[in-house]
């Protein structure tokens, strides 16, 4: 669970690839919408059940939020969090792919070009 713009949330997800523009999404409804700010909503996409604590009522929007949007003691263990995933770049390709070091599965070979030499590959670190 965290807190999201002072409310807090029990179903969110948090965005593993640099590319992605928020820090993480949720899905809210209608009747919880006042709740945050207007910036991140995206109006009538939302799917399943409302990722605010408490609430079971169906989603209408999703709500991209910033890091600097999460408490700050959560921010910590979401960054820890975050650091289970690793980044790969192959060199041989240039491709980039994302290994679950918490779960394990690091990747062999490169999922576009097939490369199994570590020695062709490397570890990129969040610019932050």
């Amino acid at each position: 669970m965290i807190t999201v713009q002072g409310v807090k949330l029990d179903d969110h997800e948090i965005n593993t690839y640099f590319q992605d523009l928020s820090y993480g999404w949720t899905q809210i409804c209608e009747s919880c919408r006042s709740k945050f700010s207007e910036h991140g909503i995206d109006h009538n996409s939302g799917h399943g059940i409302c990722g605010v604590f408490g609430c079971e009522n169906d989603s209408n929007h999703y709500l991209d939020f910033d890091k600097s949007e999460v408490a700050d003691d959560q921010q910590r263990i979401m960054s820890y969090q975050l650091e289970l995933f690793q980044t790969v770049h192959c060199l041989t390709c240039d491709g980039v792919f994302t290994e679950n070091i918490d779960q394990f599965t690091i990747i062999e070979k490169c999922p576009y070009c097939g490369n199994a030499d570590k020695q062709q590959t490397v570890y990129l670190e969040d610019e932050s």
